[in-house]
């Protein structure tokens, strides 16, 4: 056996050295490709012909309800907290708070033709105004903790 620098060697021997190093390497690597597609071309099909029944049908859908069906579930929650929540304040707020009211009627000479009308604020308690304020508030939070929180 005799030790050469590479650098005398010429390059159809680099070549060649190259090829006797790397070779086995190379075919190792096409037949771990070769198996690897072979495999998952296998996986594959017999995904979708599992997909096409119907017990694969309901294992895609929980697979789905899985990635994205919490959200799904949020969003609808604040939804309907928005949508329901959000007239039964209109109806509350409309009743139960303060009003303006008739204060005084001006009639014409005629007595029949009203000439002006004056309107007074009702002075109660403004606590249920506040209140349903304050009441909106947190049922826009609670609706947009649902629907984004987590």
């Amino acid at each position: 056996m005799v030790t050469l620098p590479e650098s005398q060697l010429t390059e159809q021997q680099r070549a060649s050295l190259k090829v006797e190093q790397f070779g086995k390497w190379v075919g190792v690597g096409h037949e771990v490709g070769v198996a690897m597609n072979e495999g998952l071309s296998a996986i594959t099909t017999q995904a979708n012909n599992f997909a096409q029944t119907p017990v694969g049908k309901w294992t895609m859908f929980v697979i789905v309800f899985k990635v994205i069906g919490e959200k799904v579930v949020q969003y609808l929650v604040g939804f309907f907290v928005f949508a329901i929540g959000i007239p039964i304040w209109i109806w509350s707020y409309r009743r139960f708070t303060p009003h303006n009211y008739v204060d005084k009627i001006t009639y014409a000479a005629d007595g029949k033709t009203k000439v002006a009308i004056e309107y007074d604020q009702y002075d109660g308690d403004t606590d249920w105004a506040v209140g349903h304020w304050f009441a909106l508030i947190v049922l826009i939070a609670i609706g947009i903790g649902v629907m984004f929180v987590n």
